[in-house]
C-alpha cells in the first residue's frame, strides 16, 4: 500500500498525503516517500486501551510505529478520533505535537423526512423498542443480546420489542438464528438481515426508545453513539475503554463493568433514563472538516 501511495506521488507531484487509515501504512510510508511530503491521517485504536492484553513483541512494535508518527518530520498531523485525553497524553509521553484531536462528526440528516415507522415494522406504540444496528458480529455483542433475551422471564419482556438492521457476518450466522428460534416464542423480534439504507437506519433510529451497543471493542469510537446523541436515544454499553468513557463523559446511556449476557439482561429490565447529551453540538461535520483539513 504505501508502495501504491509512493507511485501516484510521484506521478502527480503530490504535496501532502491525507489518509483515513494512518495506521495501516505505518511504519513504512514515511520512509518511502520523498522528503517534500507531508502526512495528515486519522488513527481510531490505541495501544494504550490494550497494552496490558498483548505480547512483549506487539506491544514493542506498537510502540515504535507511534515513536515513528512523534518524531518523522513527514508526519505532519496524526489524528485520534474522538479522544482528546490520549492526544495530550501521547503528546507528552513522546514530547511532540504531532496528534491533534479529531472528532467523529455525525452525519447530516433532514428532519423533515424522518417517520416513526413502528406501527409499520409490526411494533406497538406502546412498546420499548430496543435497536441493535450496523455490520452485525461476535465483536459487536450481537450474540449476547440474543442470550440476555433468553435469560429474562416473558413478564419481564412483555412491553419490549427489538430490531436487529444491518448484515449478519458469516462467523455468527448460524448460532443467531438458533439462537432467534428458541426465544422468538418471548418477545417481538424484527430482523433486517441486509445492507440498510442510510433513510431506513435514521427511521429506525428516530422510532426506537433505546439503542444497544455491547461492544466487545473499546478501544475505539463507534459512529453509533453520533446517532444515538443526534437523535436523543440512550445507549447500553461498554464501561470501559474510549467507548465507556465517551458513553459516562457525555452522558449518553447506562454501562456495564464486562460485556455478557447477564449484565445486559439485568440492565434491559431496567428503565433506561433519557438522553440529554450535549456530544452532537461539538461532533458536526463541520467540526471534522475543521480540524482534518486546516
Amino acid at each position: 500500500k504505501s508502495k501504491i501511495i509512493r507511485k501516484y506521488v510521484k506521478q502527480k507531484s503530490i504535496d501532502k498525503v491525507w489518509l483515513i487509515m494512518l495506521m495501516q501504512l505505518m511504519p513504512f510510508l514515511p520512509f518511502l516517500l520523498p522528503k517534500r511530503i507531508k502526512i495528515t491521517g486519522i488513527i481510531y485504536r490505541l495501544y494504550l486501551y490494550e497494552f496490558s492484553k498483548m505480547s512483549a513483541v506487539r506491544l514493542f512494535l506498537e510502540k515504535v510505529r507511534y515513536w515513528i508518527l512523534a518524531k518523522n518530520s513527514k508526519i505532519e498531523k496524526a489524528f485520534i478520533l474522538n479522544d482528546v485525553e490520549m492526544v495530550n497524553v501521547l503528546n507528552n509521553r513522546y514530547n511532540t505535537s504531532h496528534f491533534y484531536y479529531l472528532p467523529d462528526p455525525i452525519p447530516k440528516i433532514d428532519r423533515s423526512k424522518l417517520k416513526d415507522i413502528k406501527e409499520e415494522i409490526g411494533i406497538s406504540q406502546k412498546a420499548i423498542m430496543y435497536l441493535h444496528f450496523g455490520g452485525l458480529t461476535k465483536r459487536k455483542g450481537t450474540l449476547e443480546i440474543l442470550k440476555a433475551i433468553q435469560l429474562l422471564d416473558v413478564r419481564d419482556l412483555e412491553d419490549k420489542a427489538f430490531v436487529f438492521a444491518g448484515k449478519l457476518y458469516p462467523d455468527i450466522n448460524k448460532e443467531f438464528y438458533d439462537l432467534l428460534d428458541d426465544i422468538k416464542h418471548k418477545v417481538k423480534i424484527i430482523v433486517f438481515d441486509e445492507f440498510c439504507s442510510p433513510e431506513h437506519l435514521n427511521n429506525l433510529c428516530y422510532s426506537c426508545d433505546v439503542i444497544l451497543i455491547p461492544y466487545t471493542n473499546t478501544n475505539q469510537s463507534s459512529g453509533v453513539i453520533g446517532y444515538a446523541a443526534y437523535f436523543g436515544k440512550p445507549v447500553v454499553g461498554p464501561k470501559g475503554g474510549l467507548l465507556g468513557h465517551l458513553i459516562e463523559s457525555y452522558n449518553m446511556g447506562v454501562t456495564m463493568e464486562s460485556v455478557e449476557a447477564g449484565n445486559l439482561s439485568r440492565l434491559i429490565k431496567k428503565t433506561i433514563p433519557i438522553c440529554n447529551s450535549e456530544y452532537g453540538k461539538s461532533h458536526t461535520v463541520n467540526d471534522f472538516l475543521n480540524s482534518f483539513m486546516a
